[in-house]
């Protein structure tokens, strides 16, 4: 378009096991369309959508090249932004990572600027200021007291704290990536209808650096239905709400918001996510059974649970705020509710103990009463700036800082014994990691319910082997976990057959 002002974001994410809808830059995009309009032009590109080449072609010229960084390896970064533009062109870098690693983005690209959290009303701003004067652009922002950026200006860092942003401001997001797949979409659609976490009090949550505050804010019931429809007509079959706690609103608005989805009559099945304590406080007001029924009726087929932990000391540490007997009962509710189970846990933590172990192994096996096929075998993953964090700087427990490779920081545990148990369950789990990742997906996008049924107690029976496996570790009987590895081997030979079939049909 004629002197627009060209952007080209790119979500340089790691290609995952899951093909998911770069969600955050279609925002972003509808965005800068609803306020710019044809005074930019604006391109999204995608690691996991598009090719190299392709990235490189779209990137070259561009005024501006914002980058979208979560886990990912930045390697590619000096590469793209190698390619001819612009001499005063702007860099930008957004997402999970930068906002909590912006000193190692900026020591890595010091002319870059970083978006911190939310980044709708703050990229406008920035991009308000460079295309009025590219050349003062970064004191004009400093002037304009732009909020929600940190960037480097006559040797000195500035950095503006973000603010809550009112989502009654967000524009819808263009969805370009699967307008690009013409209907044939085959990953996972995303859509939201809140922001924040009325707890937010976790000790590893990374909440606040995600949206400056972990204050909860809802979406317009209007707006969640035409995006609804946006992904209907474009021929979407499941889509996943992006929203940390789904049921935690208020009832009436969260009535009126599954009313709305009924009502707008879409073929389209759903994924959400939410805590036991919003369970079991919708059950005290007698108000989970009128719930679940909207929520089948509606579509919603899959309940994430963010359980954690089955040990009530390890609970306690984590701040959950609940109890085992709770989050034993949550599960029960939304089993005997009709939805498929799925649940977060954190098995290892850097100060979990034998007795923990113990405990949570048997907490895990009682579990399987509920048919569920997730991953819970794992270790904390620690968010620089959490409260958890800061405990093991103070214990001196930490392995290593943030870099421009990692949103994570490396740690030892309190306990000698225990990092030798996670390192032996690791090692072990790690060879058939990426292949049972890839069956996983295939099985929460499987249309045929038999057949999902029928992929999900194969994964279930492949989780049972590594829970034997990892019981045999803790208590140091080595040669037995020998026969569940071969069993294991057999059926990730199965498994990689079902995934390379799925691959071909699609």
């Amino acid at each position: 378009m004629l002197n627009s002002t060209v952007i080209c974001f790119v979500d340089l994410n790691s290609p995952a096991q899951e093909l998911n809808e770069p969600y955050a830059l279609e925002l972003l995009k509808g965005q800068l369309l609803s306020h710019f309009g044809e005074s930019v032009s604006v391109m999204l590109m995608s690691t996991s959508m598009n090719s190299i080449n392709e990235i490189y072609d779209v990137a070259f010229g561009a005024d501006v090249l914002a980058f979208s960084l979560n886990n990912a390896d930045t390697s590619l970064v000096n590469k793209i932004i190698a390619c001819d533009g612009s001499p005063d062109r702007l860099i930008l870098f957004g997402g999970i990572y930068p906002t909590i690693g912006y000193k190692a983005i900026l020591n890595q690209f010091q002319d870059s600027v970083v978006v911190l959290g939310e980044g709708e009303k703050s990229i406008v701003e920035v991009l308000s200021c460079y295309m009025a004067n590219r050349a003062e652009y970064r004191n004009d922002m400093i002037a304009n007291d732009v909020h929600g950026v940190v960037f480097n200006c006559n040797g000195k860092l500035y950095h503006s704290e973000p603010k809550v942003i009112d989502l009654a401001a967000v524009a819808h997001p263009s969805r370009d990536f699967i307008i690009q797949h013409k209907g044939k979409f085959s990953g996972i659609a995303r859509i939201e209808a809140s922001r924040g976490c009325s707890w937010g009090k976790c000790v590893f949550c990374g909440i606040k650096n995600r949206f400056c505050d972990s204050e909860k804010r809802v979406f317009s019931v209007n707006y969640v239905v035409d995006e609804i429809y946006k992904l209907n007509n474009l021929g979407i079959y499941k889509a996943f709400f992006n929203d940390e706690d789904f049921l935690d609103v208020e009832v009436p608005h969260l009535l009126t918001l599954l009313n709305g989805i009924i009502h707008a009559n879409c073929s389209i099945e759903f994924f959400i996510s939410t805590s036991v304590a919003s369970i079991l406080n919708l059950e005290k007001k007698n108000m989970l059974k009128e719930v679940f029924n909207l929520m089948l009726l509606a579509g919603i087929k899959d309940v994430f649970l963010g359980v954690e932990s089955g040990c009530a000391t390890q609970l306690n540490r984590y701040n959950k705020g609940v109890s085992v007997a709770a989050n034993e009962k949550a599960m029960s509710l939304v089993v005997g509710g009709g939805f498929k189970l799925d649940v977060g846990y954190i098995l290892f933590d850097p100060y979990v103990t034998k007795t923990e172990l113990l405990a949570n192994i048997e907490f895990i096996e009682r579990m399987q009463n509920f048919g569920v096929d997730s991953r819970v075998l794992k270790k904390m993953l620690i968010i620089p700036g959490t409260e958890i964090h800061n405990k093991l700087i103070s214990n001196g427990l930490l392995e290593s800082e943030t870099d421009a490779n990692s949103m994570y920081v490396g740690y030892n545990f309190y306990n000698p014994d225990i990092e030798h148990i996670c390192n032996e369950y690791e090692t072990y789990e790690n060879k058939g990691k990426v292949s049972v990742g890839k069956f996983q997906s295939i099985i929460r996008l499987e249309k045929n319910p038999q057949k999902r049924i029928q992929y999900s107690k194969l994964l279930i029976d492949i989780r049972n082997i590594d829970l034997c496996v990892l019981k045999n570790i803790v208590y140091g009987n080595l040669d037995r976990t020998v026969l569940f590895k071969n069993k294991k081997k057999e059926m990730l030979h199965r498994i990689d057959e079902l995934v390379c079939l799925t691959i071909n049909v699609t």
